[in-house]
C-alpha cells in the first residue's frame, strides 16, 4: 500500500517512516487515573467537532460518487457501493444531519445499490461476495420506499452448497462459512420474517465438522484447525477469532449447544493462550511477529470474541485478556495504515466501546473518544487505502464509527459484531 497523503482529503504528499506501524498516541500519557461520569469523559464540544466532520465528509463522498471517481463495479460490503450505502442508511437513521442537508441519505443508498446482483461477485459471503450486495440491495430499497422486500431467497441459495463440511469451502470471515453466516445473521435482524434457524444451525455444523475433523486429520494437538490458503490465521477477518466469535454468538443452535461445553470450549481455552505478552494476537500460528494490531488480525478483533467467552463460560480469565487486548489497543493502535475499519484506527476504536458495555469501567469510553477524536483529526498524513471512500479501508468506515460515538451504548462493530438474534 502507497504511503501517501490521500490527496482528495488530506492535502499535500508528505513521507512517513516506515519502520513504524502506529503514530505516537499522545493522550497515552495524559490519561486521568479515574474518572466519576460520563460527563468526565466526553468533551463538550464533541457532538459539533463530529457533526462539522460528518457534513462536510458527506459532501467530498457525494462528489466523488457524482463524479464517478468510485468504481460502480465493486459492489460489495467491503470496499464497494453496499458499504458506503449501509454507512448512508445510518447518517439518515441517526438524524445528525436532519437539519444541514435537503437530500434524503436513504433514496442515495438505494440510488447506489438498486443495481446489485448475484453475477458481480462470486464469493458467499456479507463482505466480499454476493449475498452482501443483495441484503443492502434489498435494505436500501426497503429504507427507501417502506417496503420490505418481499424474497430474500437468493441469498439462501447461495449458501446451499456450504452446508456439508466436506464442499471444500473454507470457514473464516471475509470469504467463508462464517462470512455467509454472518450475512443470514444481519438479514434476520432487519427482515425477521426470513430468518431461517435451520440454515443457521446447518453452517454451524458445517463448521464445527471442519474444525474438528481438519485437527484429528492432521494430528494436532489441538480441538479445531482452520486454514484459509494454507495459514493458519488468528484474527477476526480470516482466521480463529471470527470463526469462534460466531459460534458463541449462535450458541443457541442445536450444533453449537452440542459441543459448547466440550470442543468449542476447549478451543476456547486453547485460544486464549495463543495470546502475546503485549496483550496482542499473532496475525497466524507459527509467525512468533508481535506486528499487527487491527480488526483483520490482532487484538482488536480477539477483544469480541474473549468477552462473549467470558460471557459463556464466566472465567475471568477471558476478561483478563480481553483487558489486555485494550492495553496493546490503546499503546499501539493509533494507525498510519490509515482512519478505516479493517485494519485503522476508527476499527480499533470498536475494542474500547465492547470493553466499556463489558465493564462499564469509564476509562474505556474514555479511551474510545480519544480515538475518535485521532479520527477527527483526519488531516495527519497516513497511508492512502486503495479504496479510499469505502466502509472497510475508508472515509465510510471513519464517518460509521463517528456517528456511533454520538451513540455509543448502541454501537457495534460494522457487519460483524451483533447482539442475540
Amino acid at each position: 500500500m502507497r504511503i501517501l497523503i490521500f490527496q482528495v482529503l488530506c492535502g499535500e504528499v508528505s513521507r512517513m517512516p516506515s519502520d513504524e506501524r502506529a503514530f505516537v498516541n499522545s493522550y497515552v500519557t495524559n490519561e486521568p487515573s479515574s474518572f466519576s461520569s460520563e460527563q468526565d469523559v466526553i468533551p463538550s464540544n464533541f457532538r459539533k467537532r463530529i457533526e462539522k466532520f460528518l457534513f462536510e465528509k458527506l459532501k467530498v463522498l457525494r462528489e466523488n460518487l457524482n463524479d464517478g471517481n468510485i468504481s460502480v463495479k465493486d459492489v460489495s460490503v467491503y470496499t464497494g457501493l453496499s458499504g458506503i450505502a449501509l454507512m448512508l442508511i445510518k447518517l439518515e437513521k441517526s438524524q445528525i444531519l436532519k437539519d444541514k442537508i435537503d437530500f434524503s441519505l436513504k433514496d442515495l443508498a438505494f440510488k447506489i445499490t438498486k443495481h446489485n446482483d448475484s453475477k458481480k461477485s462470486s464469493a458467499f459471503t456479507y463482505l466480499c461476495g454476493a449475498p452482501g450486495a443483495l441484503y443492502v440491495k434489498a435494505l436500501s430499497g426497503a429504507e427507501a420506499k417502506s417496503l420490505e422486500p418481499k424474497n430474500l431467497k437468493d441469498i439462501l441459495d447461495l449458501g446451499s452448497s456450504l452446508c456439508h463440511s466436506g464442499s471444500g469451502a473454507y470457514d473464516e470471515y471475509l470469504y467463508g462459512r462464517a462470512g455467509y453466516l454472518g450475512c443470514l445473521v444481519f438479514m434476520a435482524k432487519s427482515f425477521p420474517t426470513q430468518k431461517d434457524e435451520l440454515v443457521m444451525d446447518k453452517i454451524c455444523q458445517a463448521m464445527i465438522d471442519s474444525g474438528v475433523n481438519s485437527a484429528k486429520r492432521n494430528r494436532l494437538n489441538q480441538p479445531m484447525h482452520f486454514e484459509w490458503h494454507e495459514s493458519e490465521y488468528v484474527g477476526g477477518a480470516h482466521g480463529y477469532a471470527g470463526i469462534f466469535y460466531f459460534l458463541l454468538k449462535l450458541r443457541n443452535c442445536p450444533s453449537v449447544q452440542a459441543v459448547l461445553h466440550t470442543v468449542l470450549k476447549s478451543a476456547l481455552y486453547w485460544f486464549l493462550e495463543l495470546q502475546l505478552d503485549s496483550g496482542n494476537y499473532p496475525s497466524s500460528i507459527g509467525s512468533g511477529r508481535d506486528k499487527l494490531v487491527h480488526w483483520c488480525h490482532g487484538a482488536p478483533s480477539a477483544v469480541f470474541t474473549l468477552i462473549t467467552a467470558y460471557e459463556v463460560y464466566g472465567d475471568e480469565k477471558f476478561k483478563s485478556a480481553a483487558l489486555e487486548c485494550g492495553q496493546c489497543v490503546w499503546k499501539r493502535g493509533f494507525l498510519k495504515k490509515g482512519y478505516g475499519i479493517c485494519h485503522g484506527t476508527a476499527g480499533n476504536a470498536y475494542t474500547f466501546l465492547a470493553l466499556y458495555r463489558a465493564t462499564g469501567n469509564f476509562q474505556h469510553l474514555y479511551r474510545a473518544v480519544c480515538f475518535a477524536q485521532l479520527c477527527l483529526d483526519f488531516d495527519k498524513p497516513h497511508r492512502s487505502a486503495d479504496r479510499p471512500f469505502s466502509l472497510f479501508e475508508g472515509l465510510a468506515g471513519t464517518m460509521y464509527f463517528l456517528i456511533d460515538m454520538l451513540d455509543h451504548e448502541n454501537a457495534r462493530f460494522p457487519c460483524y459484531e451483533f447482539d442475540s438474534i
